[in-house]
């Protein structure tokens, strides 16, 4: 990646966090525990941009990623997180009005997204994504929606493909030149360039101001703040309706539209992201140094300590703050992880029930929103671990 910043293009780059030889894929898992600990690794070096608040890898190396392999970071086996995201979809189909409309999204993974918003809005849908099958034209729910899957990715060239709702969830912080990226997607719709835009991302404020150091990943070469975000879509013609923190303020929420008369947003002020980036080195390291502290039961043997949550957050943890030591199992509610092991720490990723058997003393949740979902089944085999969150 250049030194320059890729949303704004300016030269001046702040270098405030490093770590070395990471997972450089870590939501595709290994059959065995040996392929696991042979995983590709990067170095992950963050820079700043004092001028329009964007942070970025400056090692990023996009040929040491494979996305067409068996990716998984589905979310939606969390009942908290269905919540979230049917009332997402509510907002979408019933104030936002996406309906009878035709939607593409870019990087569906398994359309669940895609799925639900054509079938309450009786919407077509067509879903791009490495990851997928090719499925024709399937109906979806009783108002006529339906919905079209696409193996591969989605192009500029893909003009004659209709869409005048383009939705984009977590796939630009893996673009590693989001400025081309939007621009292509504004050239694929020269035929009707009028069209609205709903893009989600990972916040990077809940990484530097609420200490949710474990979303840092190599897959991640970009990590917007909602300056960012916002100065994005404006900088290439697009309306910002709004750039909101949501779920917890774990992710951005952006609405859109191009074609639509430019809004004046107000110039954000740098002060406080500037000063959560000069704080951020210390204040891993202190979260770094409370967590060693209380993992040494686990690595001595006198406690069984488990992980809950074999996405980023759980596996990123464990290549930090384990070296493949102390904690054996990682728990996951998708029955397509159980059973595989973690990129680069190697622990195996077990079923809830797993933990009937298993009885530890201290389960670590990985995110805080899903506390007391995790709690509550626990309780409700009869188990009593402490729970405690990363």
């Amino acid at each position: 990646m250049s030194d320059s910043c890729p949303v704004c293009e300016a030269e001046f780059l702040e270098n405030f966090f490093s770590i070395k030889q990471v997972p450089v894929i870590i939501n595709i898992l290994s059959n065995t525990r040996e392929e696991a600990l042979g995983r590709p690794r990067g170095d992950i070096d963050l820079g700043f941009c004092g001028n329009c608040g964007h942070i970025y890898n400056t090692s990023f190396d996009l040929s040491l990623l494979d996305y067409s392999g068996e990716y998984d970071n589905a979310l939606h086996f969390s009942s908290t997180f269905r919540d979230f995201a049917s009332q997402l979809v509510d907002t979408i189909v019933n104030v936002r009005h996406w309906k009878g409309s035709n939607l593409l999204e870019v990087g569906c993974g398994k359309a669940s997204f895609l799925q639900a918003l054509c079938k309450r809005g009786g919407n077509s849908g067509i879903g791009y994504d490495p990851s997928i099958e090719d499925q024709d034209w399937t109906p979806v729910g009783p108002a006529g929606g339906k919905i079209k899957l696409v193996r591969g990715y989605f192009g500029k060239e893909d003009v004659s493909v209709p869409g005048d709702k383009i939705i984009c969830q977590h796939v630009l912080e893996h673009i590693e030149a989001p400025a081309d990226f939007l621009q292509d997607i504004i050239a694929s719709r020269k035929n009707s360039l009028a069209h609205s835009a709903y893009f989600e991302v990972p916040n990077v404020l809940y990484s530097l101001r609420d200490f949710g150091v474990w979303d840092i990943i190599y897959e991640h070469c970009s990590y917007f703040s909602p300056t960012s975000l916002a100065f994005l879509f404006n900088r290439f013609g697009y309306a910002v309706d709004s750039c909101e923190e949501v779920y917890g303020n774990q992710f951005l929420s952006l609405h859109a539209e191009f074609g639509a008369e430019k809004r004046h947003l107000e110039a954000s002020d740098l002060g406080e992201l500037t000063k959560l980036v000069s704080d951020f080195s210390q204040t891993f390291k202190e979260k770094s140094r409370d967590w060693r502290t209380s993992l040494e039961p686990a690595l001595s043997g006198e406690k069984k300590v488990v992980v809950w949550g074999a996405g980023s957050k759980g596996i990123t943890f464990l290549n930090m703050m384990t070296d493949g030591k102390g904690i054996d199992y990682i728990i996951d509610q998708n029955p397509a992880k159980i059973g595989k092991f973690v990129a680069g720490s190697g622990q195996e990723i077990q079923t809830p029930e797993f933990l009937v058997e298993y009885r530890p003393d201290m389960v670590i949740v990985m995110n805080p929103l899903y506390k007391d979902e995790i709690a509550h089944k626990l309780a409700g085999m009869g188990l009593t671990p402490e729970v405690v969150v990363a």
